[in-house]
């Protein structure tokens, strides 16, 4: 199987056309480095005249003697050496700015990659698809995948002056002598099969440190979140321990990765020792004496060829490296094009108020080898009306909600607002009609005032004016900061009922055409939780309000009340002796 096919030829292709479009300086600074090769050259041949001036020979080259005669300068030795240093002097400063512009290219493109497919896994990768991976699988494709894309093209765009620059140097040195052309072919086949014996090895490693990574990212991640858990089971040192093991593992595939980079060097000096070993046994001095100009250009040119020609087959080879394991990549960049698309689907108008909701026959699992959590539902909710959401756990209440939202898709049945399918209208312009405030407030890096606006644009008297009806406005005042007090890792400066309260005015900050509360009043004391049914009862009276609850304080309070039982196909209901005309009932409680 050769190394690179049908799918790496495409994903460079991708990649490179996703990096001309969003960095079209790409093409320039490419042509700069070719450029800069080719002063290179030109410095590297002013050497050839100097020599044969410094041996006492003239120089016959019809070409150049007409073109010093046009420009009027005389080709003695002042002059070819200062001819060297200024090439030499510019091929320094270009080559210098294509490394720095090379390297703002990887980096912004990494930057750009990352944000990309960040953008695309908040804002449309499915619940489906996120629950099919582990969260450090969404670490390593916004961070190491997008490195690695970034590190492709920019591997590219060095890699082709690389190869102007060996042709170029192949070419005079093949002009210059046959034998030492014959001896670079054998150098690039030393390190051809050096490398290559060591490649396979080097993508193997790869991808192991690839998994290591995700693995220790995940476990990172899951333990800071679950911390409270760890310290209850006084798991501290299990933790940090099987953390230690992961890093270790990681860092000792990255240093035999580095092992087997450095082994690129071995034909660099299995040829310079050949080379040696020639010219001490079999070479004759006169005949040494007689052409060391040229023979000394050769030289400079065929050691200038070796680390060029090494370059160019290390990057050559890494490049397929990356590409090889690039199935990652190649998901990393489908979620940043994913980011870059404007959706197909029709939007919900944001003038427009949701009238009604309606599930018609709605019927969803997880997954296909799941039970089904929801089997026929149908129910129509109607604004100006208020309903809660009960039954025991696993019955569907939340999930009935995450479809409201398109979080999910049912397998079955229709879900309408305003009499129009769901499945035809933009997630983005439902959830701009529909709000969930959850039971468990995700608290983010940043003050309270921030936590509630949450994005929100307009200014931040409807961020005060919730505060005050959640009860939280007066507490904060006895903060030194108040509402800009900088809240801690998830919130552990405030209280439960005080970080659900802060869930709640994020909530009552917005207006929406529906607000759901999902048992978002749990954590408050009975004062507090009807002061603020009252505010949200008052607030949404017109509108459609919903509360997922068990709470028989919010069941007395609302119009109607939804109970979801499960149904037979649902693994974890009770045996049902006998069977419902339909999965699910509604009734008034009491």
């Amino acid at each position: 199987m050769s190394a690179v096919g049908k799918f790496e030829l495409t994903l460079i292709r991708d990649l490179l056309l996703y990096a001309v479009r969003r960095r079209p300086v790409i093409v320039p600074i490419t042509l700069l480095g070719i450029a800069s090769s080719a002063i290179e050259l030109a410095a590297m041949l002013s050497v050839i005249p100097l020599g044969l001036i410094a041996s006492g020979r003239s120089i016959h080259n019809p070409a150049m003697l007409s073109l010093a005669g046009h420009i009027g300068v005389t080709l003695n030795s002042k002059f070819f050496v200062a001819l060297f240093l200024s090439l030499f002097l510019l091929r320094t400063v270009t080559f210098i700015l294509t490394q720095m512009l090379n390297g703002y290219i990887g980096y912004s493109l990494m930057s750009d990659l990352s944000t990309k497919a960040f953008a695309t896994f908040v804002r449309d990768l499915s619940f489906t698809d996120i629950h099919k991976h582990q969260i450090g699988h969404f670490v390593t494709l916004a961070g190491d995948e997008a490195s690695r894309g970034s590190q492709i093209v920019v591997n590219f765009m060095r890699l082709a002056p690389v190869i102007i620059l060996f042709l170029l140097y192949g070419m005079i040195l093949l002009y210059q002598s046959w034998q030492a052309f014959i001896g670079l072919a054998v150098f690039i086949l030393l390190t051809t099969l050096s490398l290559r014996s060591t490649f396979r090895k080097t993508l193997a490693l790869g991808q192991r440190q690839q998994e290591e990574s995700r693995n220790a990212g995940t476990h990172f991640i899951e333990s800071l979140g679950g911390l409270r858990t760890v310290r209850s089971f006084t798991a501290e040192h299990f933790i940090i321990s099987r953390y230690a093991e992961m890093m270790k593992r990681y860092m000792r595939t990255l240093s035999l990765s580095e092992a087997f980079s450095n082994l690129n060097q071995i034909p660099i000096f299995l040829v310079t020792a050949i080379a040696l070993a020639a010219v001490l046994v079999f070479s004759d001095n006169t005949l040494l004496s007689r052409q060391l100009p040229t023979i000394l250009a050769g030289i400079m040119i065929f050691f200038r060829l070796l680390p060029i020609a090494n370059q160019g087959l290390e990057n050559a080879l890494r490049l397929t490296a990356n590409l090889r394991a690039g199935r990652n990549v190649a998901d990393m960049l489908r979620a940043a094009n994913i980011a870059e698309q404007t959706t197909p689907l029709l939007d919900l108008p944001d003038e427009e108020k949701i009238r009604s909701i309606e599930f018609d026959c709605v019927t969803f699992r997880y997954s296909d080898d799941t039970p089904k959590i929801l089997d026929n539902f149908s129910r129509t909710l109607e604004a100006g009306k208020s309903y809660a959401l009960t039954g025991p756990s696993g019955v569907g209440k939340s999930s009935l909600i995450d479809l409201m939202l398109k979080f999910f898709v049912p397998i079955s049945g229709t879900i309408r607002i305003n009499g129009k399918d769901v499945a035809q209208l933009s997630d983005a312009s439902i959830r701009r009609h529909i709000l969930l405030s959850e039971q468990t407030t995700r608290i983010f890096y940043g003050t309270v005032l921030e936590n509630v606006r949450f994005g929100l644009l307009e200014s931040d008297a409807e961020a005060h004016e919730a505060l005050s009806m959640v009860g939280l406005q007066e507490t904060l005042s006895t903060f030194p900061h108040g509402v800009h007090t900088v809240l801690n890792f998830q919130g552990s400066n405030l209280s439960g009922g005080q970080r659900q309260r802060v869930g709640i005015a994020r909530a009552l900050a917005r207006t929406t055409d529906v607000l759901v509360m999902d048992e978002s009043t749990n954590a408050l004391d009975s004062r507090t939780r009807e002061r603020v049914l009252e505010t949200i009862l008052k607030s949404y009276r017109d509108r459609i309000l919903i509360f997922v609850t068990h709470d028989p304080q919010v069941i007395a309070r609302v119009d109607e009340v939804i109970e979801l039982r499960a149904s037979a196909t649902n693994a974890s209901s009770n045996a049902i002796e006998q069977p419902y005309q339909d999965a699910y009932t509604t009734a008034g409680l009491s």
